[in-house]
This record gives C-alpha cells, sequence and structure tokens, in this order.
C-alpha cells in the first residue's frame, strides 16, 4: 500500500533544529529518529520504506504517521508525543493530610497499630471517600516519610 504524498518542506531553521537535535544526544532516543526521518523526508530522496529500513523501524506506517503529523502541527507535533491524560487523583492533598494524621494516631483498642485495611475501614467510615483499596491508603501513606 503506497501513499502519493507531496514531499514535506522544511525550513532551514527547522533544519538546523532537527540537525542539533541529531547530533547533541540530549534528547530522547525517539525524538531522535523521528527528527533523522524528518530530514530524510525533507531531503526526498529514499522512499518511506527505505527510510524505514534505514531509521530501524519496522513498518512504513510509522514514518507516514511522522509525515502526517509534521503536516497537521508543525515539527513539535511531529518530534514530541502529546502529554497523556494522566490518571486522576483519588484524594486532595487536605484528605491525603487526613489519612496521614489517622496514621499517626494512636491504634484502635485492641490493636497494636494502623494496618492498611484498618485505615481503608476508617477512611470510609469518616466518610473522607465511598470506597477505598488498601493499597490506595498505602500509596497515599508512601509519599510521607
Amino acid at each position: 500500500m503506497h501513499r502519493k504524498y507531496k514531499p514535506i518542506t522544511l525550513t532551514e531553521a527547522e533544519c538546523d533544529e532537527l540537525h542539533s537535535i541529531i547530533h547533541t544526544g540530549v534528547h530522547a532516543s525517539r525524538t531522535i529518529k523521528r527528527a533523522r526521518v524528518l530530514l530524510r523526508l525533507h531531503e526526498n530522496i529514499l522512499s518511506h520504506d527505505a527510510i524505514a529500513e534505514e531509521c530501524e523501524y519496522r513498518s512504513t506506517k510509522t514514518i507516514y504517521d511522522i509525515e502526517q503529523r509534521y503536516r497537521d502541527g508543525g515539527l513539535e507535533r511531529s518530534l514530541y508525543d502529546a502529554p497523556g491524560r494522566g490518571k486522576e487523583r483519588k484524594f486532595s492533598p487536605e484528605e491525603e493530610a487526613r489519612i496521614t494524621a489517622i496514621a499517626c494516631s494512636k491504634a484502635p483498642d485492641g490493636r497494636t497499630r494502623w494496618t492498611l485495611r484498618l485505615l481503608a475501614e476508617r477512611v470510609v467510615e469518616l466518610g473522607i471517600c465511598d470506597h477505598v483499596a488498601p493499597a490506595t491508603i498505602g500509596a497515599v501513606l508512601k509519599k510521607t516519610s
């Protein structure tokens, strides 16, 4: 499957930036590989298959994707990944402080210390959240010393 694209044309400043990325060695390897691809596409000498082989990509689709990302969003979009959404925090900093305070308080009667399971149950009893796994409580406490 061969797609027909007109060659990309980089500005002199963009070419200089790509050469800088390749030769300084302070960028992520995927960024350096993408910079090499963009320069090869700009030269318009090699086919997409040859560029994929030269830059050690398994598929030419990656080359087409880098090219399309450049056309859609420019150099930044083609070189770097978009930031991920990330996972939302279960607790606010104030709630984390309350959980830490509970863990530092005196253990319930009949117990010598707090367990993660007991802390999870207490957090639900106090209405800080509806349900929480003991491992989540452990992750909150791990952030504190």
